[in-house]
């Protein structure tokens, strides 16, 4: 009469194996593309609208005509004074409690 053990089969992991490949291979690609492709560069030059420039240059503006023009008088003035803030923090922050 001979006895005889059965070796139990290892079981794989194969979800573990597959998500810890995905993740070495995504860090592994995200580093390769971060640090060592050579990043494009702007290919061309936007133009320069001076137009607008000449134009804005061309404005004059007479504070007398706008102090004095009866729209800006009829203008209310809302001064809400800001709440005081009180003493916020501690004066040593780094201090032990």
């Amino acid at each position: 009469m001979a006895i005889q053990i059965e070796r139990k089969g290892i079981e794989v992991n194969w979800f573990a194996i597959a998500v810890t490949a995905f993740v070495l291979i995504f860090i592994g690609a995200t580093t390769y593309f971060l640090f060592f492709t050579q990043q494009p560069l702007i290919q061309t030059i936007a133009p320069i609208d001076k137009s607008v420039d000449e134009l804005v240059n061309q404005v004059r503006v007479d504070k007398d005509s706008i102090v004095n023009n009866p729209v800006f008088s009829k203008l209310d003035s809302h001064n809400i004074p800001l709440p005081d803030a009180g003493i916020l923090g501690r004066p040593n922050p780094f201090a032990p409690i």
